[in-house]
């Protein structure tokens, strides 16, 4: 679960902070604290602090020239996932508010990104991107595919998005209504040839497809997308709660 966001000026001044979760600690302490700790770290080994992880809490921090992000968050979440999220954020608001981070220097102001809170929910599905184009890179992996509803998130490869939205809803509707007849419901299906296999996991609301190689042990491919689909249903989870928040 997601616990709180803080986007940082180089200089240690807050620019964003949403919280999800109560903390004791103001963003100006929080933001003070992370800035000392990358510094301290870039002296002592040259790179700044990228993962802290506590009792209960882990800390995720992506750096660039204009800004640093720093996302709190469950550490049962794992170092992955948090990290991805960091990266993602940060990117987004970036490609945002380019000009503004590099025009205005001292007189950045809180204010002034304050609509970037409608921004984090599409953030954090982006985060499906990367996810995807590294499972592709995996042995024996020949394509990966995230959908939603009818629309197509992101795809490795080339695909016809209408033939193939078309046959997604088809066999999901088949699977289900075998399911129900056995008091049952639908989370992976499985379709073997004689050179692929195809595999279909329901993440939250979302469609996962991969297809692999038979000639590739499947163990090895399903330990890399099982791993993929725990990464994806937690972004999708936090992200949904951002839309409807408690």
């Amino acid at each position: 679960m997601l616990q709180s966001v803080l986007i940082i000026s180089p200089s240690g001044l807050v620019l964003f902070s949403k919280e999800f979760v109560q903390s004791a600690k103001s963003p100006s302490i929080l933001a003070g604290v992370i800035t000392a700790l990358s510094a301290f770290s870039v002296q002592r080994t040259g790179v700044p602090v990228r993962y802290i992880e506590l009792a209960s809490v882990s800390v995720a921090i992506s750096s660039a020239v204009d800004a640093r992000c720093a996302v709190f968050y469950d550490v049962e979440d794992g170092a992955s996932f948090g990290k991805l999220l960091s990266r993602e954020i940060l990117g987004t608001f970036l490609e945002l508010y380019a000009e503004e981070l590099r025009g205005s220097g001292a007189s950045l102001a809180l204010e002034q990104f304050g609509d970037f809170r409608a921004k984090l929910g599409p953030a954090i599905q982006g985060i499906a991107v990367p996810v995807l184009d590294q499972l592709s890179l995996q042995r024996g992996i020949e394509m990966a595919m995230l959908c939603r509803g009818d629309s197509v998130v992101h795809c490795t490869s080339e695909i016809d998005e209408l033939e193939l939205m078309a046959n997604h809803h088809a066999l999901i509707a088949v699977a289900g209504d075998m399911m129900t007849g056995q008091g049952d419901s639908s989370e992976v299906i499985s379709l073997t040839g004689r050179r692929t296999t195809t595999v279909l996991y329901r993440v939250q609301e979302a469609s996962f497809i991969v297809v692999y190689l038979n000639s590739v042990s499947a163990a090895l491919c399903i330990q890399h997308i099982e791993r993929t689909v725990a990464l994806l249903s937690t972004a999708l989870l936090t992200s949904k709660s951002l839309e409807h928040p408690v």
